[in-house]
């Protein structure tokens, strides 16, 4: 096993937290951190990416990796220095020296509550003193605990979907129903109400001290502009004003009345923009008498203030785009050349490319393309009286007076930007959201007080997605220039697709959006998986559902999935044991995420699918290197080549097989099924006859069949994260490379994929907790007894990679299977040759098997 570089990580020196932000993080959190040593670079990062992880915590040393870099991780590792210092905390043996945490566990999650709490309004001012820390006992060997934010994905990132016709439909309803329940959402309203109460406040004070007419601070936050949605006028009464901000104004009224008292609103005496002028040129301390974020600002004006803008204004100018470095508190090009970009590109790059693509559409299809007063009602978003009475009182079905972002821009599909998120399954609209940024910014210059930041981006989410102003990618897009990301959010994440980008949206959690966004409990990728699962079989593969696990299968998984949900309140024998062997798992608590979705890709793997899953998923794997098969050192293409041609040899034979495991690919496809019966017979001339035709047609549905496995294995990925971790001892019956004869048997320590020391899985991989069911499997592997030997792996799980299957099982009952992900890592701790008294000799080799001990690492 190859060594970890954490402890070397940890053994460096690092660098104290810099004095600004030390300064914040232990006012927010109220502890000492004059001894915390932050390491970044590419060793740090490449440590975290050993331990999966974002960023980690051990000790008083924080390690930061790829994706790492914001102040919400900074927050939730500073946490564990916490954690850290009163006491032992969880983690399991990794086999390398260290104890590294579980993302779900006790500690990880109160990391992250705590992190969103105490970042969710300013800095604490007059904050009482942090309490002072002795210097803790040097560390002088035995294991390193590691507390870590990491993540898991599917091996092939669920890309299989995006090309289908219907997916850009399905994932534009999934951002509408966002946009609904975030504009009806009491933590966005609530956001939305503060944010305008605390931005009024400033306004007064500063009124005050410039000695103008504070009354002019509620005239900032309206404006008489039909051609903007949210405005509602400027002719309320004072008393209808104060009742707009406190109890009437929706999300949609109150985001456009920040919008227009920071900048939009360029008529007014008052704004925010005239206060950021003030504190850029003369009066650099009206950020402290207002109260302001002192930080940001100072930073934001040393940038406007340098020589560095200028010539980016130069350059900008010389192409009539000069306005985005302007001296301009708001100006576009500045707040994105500050930004802490996660590309080399940067998210200067990326909003050129996005807005490169868009073409302003004509009047008259600006006019057709805009929304009615039915439309934002449908999209949970309605109008209220006052916009619709300042908007002219239009009926329910007349054109709105103010241009959409999809209704003002047309997006050019055929140039890059737009292809390449396509084929990420991104739907998109006007490009990345510099007004999410510049919206953002506002936050967090005004210091908004019992705010988290993430209510705030909801609201802003509430406010475009429902007239799909901006679609969501482009609203993260914007956010995270901002330096706005919470956890599991980063480009690189949204850059491997939708399905993966949608579950990670803060502040929401997954069950949330299950709940209250997706249909049915899922999301689009899922939803699309089950459709396929259940769609009937044609002849033409490209019109066909999909060939695994077959609809008569699928046609089980109601029933099975019915039977989980009641295993709480009303369990079947199979459930109740199951439960028993798994701590007594509330089945409804996991069918919180666990969806009918799961259930059907385990039932697929467990049944006749799975070596051909595990083919593909070999290919996707191949980098880390996989011996049994030749595969190491071929490029992607070629192994995905050899792994089309394991499916396809796998097939023919199986269509000859009368014995073997039923593969519903042959038995109900509508050409190949009719031809069993006599490919599987003794009449020779009958028999070649068939195998033609159904050789014929496996070499037809194969590579339709390997662009269906990897759905199926990325499907089997999400259903083995969301069941509970399994302990304890499990067996594994396989073959190894090496003979069975004494002068073979000298020396050798077995591992499943010959790496010497270790055992690791390069695919799923299915144990048993019994015995017994292994030494069967073990039996039947043909092997030559001097190139390949049978082997027995006893495996200790300590909870990382292994999950029971078994209330999905295809066979349920019969295997009482543990089924190990891919990337499953075992430290061998014995390993001695044995006698097998049931040994069947006409599977080749002779009755010595290897018993292999190994603990997961």
């Amino acid at each position: 096993m190859q060594r970890s570089s954490v402890p070397d990580v940890l053994r460096g020196p690092g660098r104290p937290l810099g004095g600004d932000v030390r300064t914040e993080m232990e006012a927010r959190l109220g502890a000492d951190f004059s001894d915390v040593r932050l390491h970044t670079g590419p060793a740090a990062q490449r440590s975290a990416a050993e331990v999966g992880a974002r960023a980690y915590t051990s000790g008083s040393h924080v390690v930061i990796g790829s994706g790492g870099a914001d102040r919400h991780t900074l927050a939730h590792e500073l946490t564990h220095v916490i954690q850290q210092r009163q006491g032992p905390v969880a983690g399991t043996d990794n086999g390398s020296g260290l104890r590294v945490s579980d993302p779900s566990d006790r500690f990880e999650r109160a990391a992250e509550e705590n992190a969103r709490r105490v970042l969710a309004g300013p800095a604490p001012t007059g904050a009482a003193p942090v309490q002072r820390t002795a210097d803790g006992p040097a560390r002088t060997g035995g294991e390193i605990a590691v507390q870590r934010l990491g993540e898991g994905e599917a091996p092939f990132d669920h890309a299989q979907y995006y090309a289908h016709t219907n997916w850009q439909a399905s994932a534009e309803r999934f951002e509408q129903r966002l946009g609904a329940y975030a504009f009806g959402h009491p933590r966005a309203l609530a956001a939305a109400r503060k944010t305008v109460n605390r931005l009024k406040q400033l306004l007064i004070k500063y009124s005050r001290i410039e000695h103008k007419d504070s009354a002019l601070a509620n005239k900032s936050f309206f404006k008489d502009d039909r051609t903007s949605a949210g405005q509602v006028g400027e002719k309320m009464t004072t008393a209808q004003i104060n009742d707009f901000f406190s109890r009437d104004g929706n999300v949609r009224e109150l985001i456009t009345a920040v919008y227009n008292a920071a900048y939009y609103n360029k008529g007014a005496e008052l704004s925010l923009k005239n206060i950021l002028n003030s504190i850029i040129g003369p009066k650099p301390k009206l950020a402290s008498t207002l109260g302001m974020n002192e930080e940001e600002l100072k930073k934001h004006s040393a940038f406007l203030n340098s020589w560095t803008r200028l010539p980016l204004w130069a350059g900008a100018s010389a192409v009539g785009k000069g306005y985005n470095y302007e001296k301009d508190p708001y100006a576009l090009g500045g707040l994105l050349w500050q930004s802490d970009s996660e590309t080399v590109a940067g998210d200067t790059r990326e909003m050129i490319s996005s807005q490169g693509p868009r073409k302003e559409r004509s009047e008259a299809d600006k006019a057709a393309n805009r929304k009615t007063p039915r439309d934002y009602e449908t999209r949970g978003a309605p109008l209220s009286a006052r916009e619709l009475e300042f908007a002219g009182k239009p009926g329910p079905d007349d054109k709105l007076p103010w241009n959409e972002g999809a209704a003002y821009w047309e997006i050019q599909q055929n140039e890059a930007w737009p292809k390449a998120n396509a084929e990420r399954g991104i739907p998109i609209v006007a490009g990345m959201s510099g007004t999410t940024t510049r919206m953002l910014k506002t936050f967090q210059w005004i210091n908004v007080p019992g705010v988290d930041v993430f209510d705030y981006r909801m609201a802003l989410m509430g406010w475009m997605l429902p007239s799909w102003d901006h679609s969501l990618y482009e609203i993260l897009r914007g956010s995270w220039a901002a330096g706005v990301k919470g956890p599991g959010e980063t480009v690189a994440r949204a850059g491997k697709g939708a399905a993966l980008m949608y579950q990670s949206i803060a502040p929401f959690t997954e069950e949330e959006l299950r709940r209250n966004v997706c249909v049915d409990g899922q999301f689009p990728h899922e939803l699309m998986y089950l459709a396929q699962a259940n769609m009937p079989r044609a002849v033409d593969p490209a019109a066909s559902g999909f060939m695994e696990p077959g609809r008569a299968t699928a046609g089980e998984v109601p029933g099975r999935y019915a039977d989980f949900l009641a295993g709480d309140t009303a369990p079947t024998p199979e459930i109740a044991d199951w439960k028993a062997r798994n701590n007594g798992a509330s089945t409804t608590a996991l069918a919180e995420r666990l969806k009918p979705a799961h259930a059907t890709a385990l039932m697929a793997y467990t049944g006749g699918a799975h070596q051909m899953i595990n083919s593909v998923v070999r290919s996707r794997l191949l980098p880390e290197g996989y011996a049994p098969y030749g595969t190491a050192g071929l490029a992607a293409s070629g192994a995905e080549a050899l792994s089309l041609q394991q499916i396809k040899k796998q097939l023919k034979w199986a269509a000859q097989d009368p014995g073997g495991e039923a593969v519903n690919t042959l038995e109900e496809d509508p050409v190949i099924a009719p031809q069993l019966a006599a490919a599987r017979g003794t009449d020779p001339t009958a028999k070649k006859a068939a195998v033609a035709v159904i050789d014929a047609r496996v070499d037809l549905l194969a590579p339709v069949l390997f662009e269906e496995m990897k759905a199926h294995a990325d499907m089997t990925m999400e259903a083995l994260k969301r069941l509970p971790p399994v302990t304890g001892t499990v067996f594994r019956g396989d073959w190894n490379a090496g003979g069975d004869e004494s002068v073979y048997q000298l020396g050798k320590q077995a591992a499943l994929n010959y790496r010497p020391g270790s055992v690791f899985t390069t695919s799923f991989d299915s144990t048993s907790r019994d015995e017994p069911v292994a030494m069967d499997f073990m039996r039947g592997q043909k092997v030559s007894g001097r190139a390949t030997h049978r082997i027995l792996l006893e495996l200790t799980l300590t909870g990382k990679y292994g999950r029971d299957v078994e209330p999905f099982h295809r066979y349920q009952n019969t295997e009482s299977e543990v089924l190990l992900m891919p990337g499953a890592n075992f430290k061998v701790t014995r390993s001695e040759w044995k006698q097998d008294p049931h040994h069947d000799a006409t599977k080749g080799g002779s009755a010595w098997y290897e018993h292999v001990r190994a603990t997961e690492a």
